[in-house]
C-alpha cells in the first residue's frame, strides 16, 4: 500500500489535541486491584540521556530510558535499522516497536524489525518540523503546508491500517515523537484521537504512566478482539479442514462464533488499504451444519456503517428472501459482533456492548479544534454460501452479460418486490457460480442498501463504477437521493470494465489514459466537477463513439457494440431529461424523454435488455484474459506479511553474516 493512499483514507478523520491524562484516564484506565494499581514513581531524568543524543542513538536511548516502566510484559526494540518498504520501493514504518508477551510466538524473543503480526504499539520518530498536527490551530488540526506533514501522517496511517487488519484488533495504540516532545494516537476504523504535544522535560511521567497502563490492561483495553479464538481440534481434524478449505500447513487456523453457531477460518495474514468498512472475506468452515448447507462458506467479517437505519447486512438478505428475490446467496447467519468486557472501550447500546468506534463520542468534547461529524461504524460478521468466482472469472463475455441479466433481475425483483435499493453493484459484488456450461450471476454485498423511502442524500458505492451523476458536480443535485437508476447505470460501467480491461475488443497500449479517466478520473470526491465527465460523455457518444471505444478504437464484437451503444444512450437520456437536465445544454428530445420514462417506470428494464443481446449472433468464444491489461489498474486490496516478514529475516540474517565476516577480517 502506498503512503500516499493511507494519507488520503486518514484525511479528515483526526480530531485533537486531546490532554494526555484524559487520553490515558478513558483509554487505559488504571486497574482496580492488583499490579499495576500504583504506578512506579517517575524519575525526572528519564529521558535526560535521550534529549542529549545523537540522532544515531536516540532510539536506544528511548527504548533504555523507558526500560524501567515496561515491567516483564513490554517489551521495547529498535527497528530503525530494518525499514519495511512498500511496493514503491520506499522505506516506512516505525523506528522503535513495542511488543507485548500475550503476542509472542512461542519462546523467541521479539523480532530486531516490525512484524505486524505481533507488535503491540509502533513509535514513529521525526522532527519538530514535520509533526502534522498543530495544538494552536483555529480551524484545522492538520493542515497541510508540506509533503512532508502527509508522509509522516501517511506512513502513521500505513502502520495502523496493517495492524487493524493482521492482528484482528478493534483499534490500536501509536506514538509520535517529535524530538522534545510525544504525541499518543488511538486508531479505529473511524479515525484517530491524537493528543497534544507532551514535553519529556515537564511531563515525561505522562509517558510513564502511559508504559505503566499498558503493560497491566486487560486485552479489551488494549484493542485485542477477543471473539476471535484459536479452535481446540485433533491433528485428523485440522488435517481435514485444511484439505476443505486449501489451507497450507503453516496457516493458523481461527475460530468464530455466529449466533452460536461454530465457523473455522485459515489466519492469512494479509491487510485491508482503508479505514471505515474494512471489509474482508475467508473460506470458512462451518462446525456446526444444517441442513441445506454445505461444509465450506464464506465469513465475511467487516465494519457496517452505523446510519440509523438499524437493518444489518443478515437482516436484508431475509427481508430479500422473504420477498422471493432470486440471484442473491444463500446466507446462513450473521449478526453484529459483541464485546466481552465493559469498558470505556466498548459502547453500551440497548443494554448490549457492540465492538463500534469511538470518533463520534468526542466530536463534541471542549479540546477539539475544528468541527464536523465522524461516521460511525460497528463490526459485524456473517456466513453464506460459497460461489465460484467474481464476475471477471467468466469464460467469455457472454457469459459476463448472462451474468450481469442475473445481477440487473435481483436489482429489479429488490426493488420491485422488496422495496430495496443494493446502492453499490460495482463489479467485486457480481459473483457468479456454473451449473453445468450455464452460468448464473449473483448480487452480493448488500450492507449499503437501503430502502426505497429513505432519501439520504449523495451516493455510496466504488467511484469506479458509481452512476456518473452521483460523482460529477454539474450532473448531481443535492435534493435527488441515489436510486434504482443507478444501480442499473452501476452495471453498466461493470460491464464497459471487463470488455476493456479483460478483453482484446477494445483496449490497445494508446488508450490506456483513456480508460484511465473513465474509471480513475481526478476529483474523486462528491460533488466535483471532473469527476465522472468521462463517463457522462461516452453515454453521450451512445456508450461506443458509434461503435468505437476508448482512444477511437473499435469494438472488435458486433454483438457487444450494439449493447454497449443501447444502454449507453438509454442512460444518457437521464442527462438530457429528467433531475440532471438543469445542467445539461442538449435539447430535450422525444426519444430522450421516452427512454428515461422507462428507466424510471421499468425497474426490469436492464434485465430485458440484456436478455434479448443474449439472442443476437456474434458473440465471440475467447476467454477473457486472465490479467488486466494494464497492471496499474489492479486495486492493490492486500499483502501478504508473512512474505514480509520472510524478507525481513532474510536481511537480517545477511547483514549479521555481514558484521561476522568484518569482526574475522
Amino acid at each position: 500500500m502506498k503512503t500516499e493512499q493511507a494519507f488520503e483514507y486518514i484525511t479528515g478523520k483526526v480530531l485533537g489535541p486531546m490532554p494526555p491524562l484524559e487520553f490515558i484516564n478513558a483509554f487505559l484506565p488504571a486497574p482496580t486491584q492488583g499490579r499495576g494499581r500504583q504506578s512506579k514513581p517517575h524519575d525526572t531524568s528519564t529521558f535526560s540521556q535521550f534529549l542529549s543524543a545523537k540522532a544515531s542513538e536516540v532510539h536506544q536511548n528511548w527504548v533504555d530510558a523507558l526500560e524501567p516502566y515496561c515491567g516483564r510484559t513490554i517489551t521495547q526494540v529498535d527497528t530503525h535499522q530494518f525499514p519495511v518498504f512498500n511496493e514503491n520501493g520506499k522505506s516506512f514504518g516505525p523506528q522503535v516497536c513495542v511488543y507485548h508477551s500475550s503476542m509472542k510466538q512461542g519462546s523467541e524473543p521479539p523480532p530486531p524489525f516490525l512484524d505486524m503480526r505481533i507488535v503491540e504499539m509502533p513509535i514513529h520518530f521525526t522532527t519538530k518540523a514535520d509533526d502534522p498536527f498543530d495544538d494552536k490551530g483555529y480551524i484545522e488540526f492538520t493542515p497541510r503546508f508540506s509533503e512532508k506533514f502527509d508522509a509522516t501522517l501517511g506512513e502513521m496511517a500505513q502502520c495502523a491500517l496493517m495492524q487493524l487488519s493482521i492482528q484482528y484488533r478493534t483499534h490500536v495504540f501509536s506514538m509520535l515523537v517529535t524530538e522534545k516532545y510525544v504525541r499518543f494516537l488511538r486508531w479505529d476504523r473511524a479515525g484517530v484521537i491524537v493528543t497534544r504535544k507532551i514535553s519529556l522535560t515537564r511531563e515525561g511521567h505522562l509517558v510513564a504512566t502511559f508504559f505503566q497502563r499498558l503493560q497491566y490492561a486487560s486485552p479489551c483495553a488494549r484493542g485485542i478482539d477477543e471473539t476471535v479464538t484459536t479452535p481446540r481440534l485433533s491433528a485428523p481434524q485440522a488435517a481435514l479442514i485444511r484439505k476443505t478449505l486449501e489451507i497450507e500447513a503453516d496457516v493458523p487456523l481461527l475460530q468464530v462464533t455466529i449466533s452460536g453457531r461454530r465457523f473455522i477460518f485459515g489466519n492469512d495474514a494479509f491487510f485491508r488499504t482503508e479505514f471505515s468498512r474494512s471489509t474482508r472475506c475467508f473460506k470458512a468452515y462451518n462446525l456446526d451444519m444444517k441442513p441445506g448447507e454445505g461444509r465450506r462458506g464464506v465469513f465475511k467479517d467487516s465494519w457496517r456503517f452505523i446510519d440509523g437505519l438499524g437493518m444489518n447486512e443478515f437482516e436484508r438478505y431475509q427481508k430479500l428472501q422473504r420477498a422471493g428475490v432470486k440471484n442473491i446467496p444463500a446466507v446462513w447467519c450473521g449478526e453484529d459482533v459483541l464485546g466481552s468486557e465493559s469498558t470505556l472501550t466498548r459502547r453500551m447500546v440497548d443494554g448490549a456492548l457492540y465492538h463500534e468506534t469511538r470518533m463520534e463520542d468526542y466530536r463534541s468534547a471542549r479540546w477539539v479544534i475544528g468541527r464536523r461529524v465522524f461516521d460511525t461504524y460497528r463490526h459485524y460478521r456473517q456466513v453464506v454460501e460459497e460461489l465460484d468466482g467474481p464476475l471477471t472469472s467468466c469464460r467469455n463475455m457472454k457469459d459476463v452479460v448472462t451474468a450481469l441479466r442475473d445481477a440487473s433481475q435481483a436489482q429489479a425483483e429488490a426493488f420491485d418486490l422488496a422495496d430495496t435499493i443494493h446502492a453499490d453493484s460495482s463489479l467485486s459484488n457480481v459473483m457468479i457460480k456454473y451449473e453445468g456450461d450455464q452460468v448464473r450471476g449473483y448480487l452480493i454485498d448488500w450492507d449499503l442498501s437501503k430502502d426505497t423511502d429513505v432519501t439520504a442524500v449523495g451516493g455510496v458505492g466504488q467511484f469506479k463504477y458509481m452512476a456518473a451523476r452521483l460523482v460529477n458536480g454539474r450532473y448531481f443535485r443535492a435534493a435527488d437521493p441515489q436510486d434504482h437508476i443507478d444501480d442499473m447505470e452501476s452495471l453498466f460501467h461493470d460491464l464497459v470494465y471487463v470488455m476493456a480491461y479483460y478483453t482484446d475488443i477494445v483496449f490497445t497500449p494508446d488508450s490506456i489514459g483513456w480508460w484511465k479517466a473513465y474509471f480513475n478520473e481526478e476529483g474523486k470526491l462528491y460533488g466535483m466537477d471532473r469527476a465522472g465527465n468521462t463517463k457522462v460523455e461516452y453515454m453521450k457518444a451512445g456508450g461506443s463513439n458509434n461503435g468505437r471505444g476508448g482512444g477511437n478504437n473499435p469494438i472488435k464484437c458486433p454483438p457487444l457494440g450494439a449493447l454497449v451503444e443501447k444502454l449507453g444512450k438509454a442512460f444518457y437520456s437521464r442527462y438530457q431529461w429528467g433531475p440532471c437536465v438543469m445542467f445539461n445544454k442538449d435539447t430535450k428530445t422525444k426519444e430522450a424523454r421516452e427512454q428515461f420514462g422507462e428507466l424510471m417506470d421499468n425497474p426490469y428494464w436492464m434485465s430485458q435488455v440484456l436478455t434479448e443481446a443474449l439472442t443476437w449472433t456474434g458473440w465471440p468464444e475467447e476467454k477473457l484474459l486472465k490479467e488486466l491489461n494494464d497492471p496499474s489498474e489492479a486495486d492493490i486490496k492486500s499483502t501478504d506479511w508473512d512474505d514480509v516478514v520472510k524478507a525481513m529475516k532474510e536481511r537480517n540474517e545477511s547483514r549479521r553474516q555481514t558484521r561476522k565476516r568484518r569482526k574475522l577480517h
